[in-house]
């Protein structure tokens, strides 16, 4: 892998190709409920209703009888985010490989670089819905 790469045009590259609805998302409220939405809501999130011609665009709508639904919410709108994210951390990772950088300290504990990009491609493979092996 090159070290010279331009890590935001390739994390917008690869955003730009996932199947999923492309963010950013945002978190609005109608009634009792929470909905995700690929288009800014309006009035700010949480300040409901939402306007009519947001319904298509809903990407999401978590159970508000759940605990923790609103924390659920936020974490479904940062999704696409979180994506392009960890594909720029994965290539970080290999890049510290390739400078024979094999540990990292981590939350105070060493862990492997090469299995940390591991971590981080099998999550991508989660959120893709493709296998990884």
């Amino acid at each position: 892998m090159s070290t010279n790469t331009n890590l935001t045009d390739e994390a917008r590259h690869a955003l730009a190709a996932a199947r999923h609805t492309p963010g950013p998302w945002f978190v609005g409220a109608q009634n009792d409920s929470l909905y995700v939405l690929d288009a800014t809501p309006s009035p700010a999130p949480y300040d409901g209703p939402i306007p009519r011609e947001y319904g298509p665009n809903v990407v999401a709508t978590p159970n508000f009888r759940i605990a923790g639904y609103k924390a659920n919410a936020r974490l479904i709108a940062a999704a696409p985010d979180l994506l392009a994210a960890i594909k720029v951390a994965v290539q970080l990772a290999e890049v510290a490989s390739d400078w024979n950088l094999d540990e990292v300290e981590i939350d105070g504990e060493m862990v492997l670089t090469h299995a940390l990009a591991e971590r981080f491609r099998v999550a991508i493979a989660k959120a893709e819905g493709s296998s990884h092996g």
